[in-house]
C-alpha cells in the first residue's frame, strides 16, 4: 500500500478499504481513527462466541475490545480513548469471532451488517435501510434494485456487489465482483440504483488460487450489497460500511 501518506490519500479519495477476498467469520477494514471517536458494530451471531475487536492506529499500541458474544443480533458501541490523540490516523479495524468453547480455537460464524467510526457516522450505523432485491435475476435479462439511507452527510458513497461462496472448511468467503460510484449523500436522504449482474473480477484473480479464480470468474453466483460512505480528511474522516441482509442470486 506504499507510504503512510499514500494510504491516507487512498482513504481520503476512495473511502474505507477491505481485503480483496475475505471470510465472514472475521472482517478487516482500513480506515481513519481519532482519539475519543465512537465506533459502532452491527452484527448477528449464530451461536455464543468470543467476539474481539482490534483497532490498530498507525504508530500506536493496538486497542483490544471484547463485545457481547451471546447468540442474537447486537449493535455494540465502543470508544477510542482520548490518549490516541486529535490527529487523524490511518488504522486497521479487525472484527474476529471465535468459538467460545474450551479446546481448539476456531472461527465462529458471524453476520456483520455494518461498522461505523467517527461522530458523524455513529448514531446507530451511518448507512441503514440497505435493500437489495429481488432474490434472483437472470443475467442479461433482469436487473437487481438497491436502495440505502443515510443518517448523516457524507462526501462520497460507493456500492459493491459482493460475491459469496462457502470454502471447503465451511467458511463463507466474500469478494467484491463489481462496484458503482454513487457520489455524495445528504442527511436523511435515500440513494437508489440497479445492477445488471455483470462482474469485473480481472484484478481480483491475479494472485488468487485456482479454486478462488474459478469461483470469481464464473458468470453466476450469490451476491450481497455492500455500501461504503465516507467524509474526507478535511471534513473529519468519518466512515461507515454496511451490508445488505438479503442475497441476490445471479442465474
Amino acid at each position: 500500500m506504499g507510504s503512510l501518506e499514500a494510504r491516507a490519500q487512498l482513504l481520503d479519495r476512495h473511502g474505507p478499504q477491505l481485503p480483496t477476498v475475505f471470510g465472514l467469520s472475521s472482517l478487516a477494514i482500513m480506515g481513519f481513527s481519532r482519539g475519543s471517536w465512537p465506533v459502532a458494530i452491527d452484527y448477528a451471531l449464530e451461536q455464543d462466541s468470543l467476539l474481539l475487536v482490534v483497532i490498530s492506529p498507525e504508530g500506536e499500541t493496538p486497542l483490544i475490545y471484547r463485545l457481547e458474544g451471546k447468540k442474537g443480533h447486537w449493535v455494540s458501541k465502543l470508544q477510542i480513548p482520548p490518549s490516541v490523540g486529535e490527529e487523524l490516523r490511518v488504522s486497521q479495524y479487525l472484527v474476529q469471532t471465535l468459538d467460545d468453547s474450551v479446546g481448539q480455537v476456531k472461527p465462529s460464524h458471524i453476520h456483520i451488517h455494518g461498522i461505523a467510526a467517527g461522530p458523524k457516522a455513529v448514531g446507530s450505523i451511518g448507512i441503514d435501510q440497505v435493500s437489495f432485491a429481488p432474490s434472483s435475476i437472470y443475467l442479461g435479462h433482469e436487473k437487481a434494485q438497491f436502495t440505502y439511507h443515510s443518517i448523516s452527510d457524507f462526501d462520497d458513497t460507493e456500492v459493491s456487489f459482493v460475491r459469496l461462496a462457502k470454502s471447503v472448511k465451511g467458511e463463507i468467503l466474500a469478494a467484491a465482483a463489481n462496484k458503482k460510484a454513487m457520489g455524495s449523500i445528504a442527511q436523511n436522504h435515500m440513494k437508489k440504483g440497479d445492477w445488471d449482474g455483470t462482474i469485473r473480477t480481472e484484478d481480483l484473480v491475479k494472485n488468487a488460487s485456482p479454486e478462488v479464480e474459478q469461483w470469481l470468474a464464473a458468470p453466476t453466483g450469490q451476491h450481497i450489497l455492500q455500501v461504503r460512505a465516507w467524509r474526507s480528511r478535511d471534513h473529519g474522516g468519518d466512515f461507515v460500511t454496511a451490508l445488505s441482509e438479503t442475497i441476490v442470486a445471479v442465474q
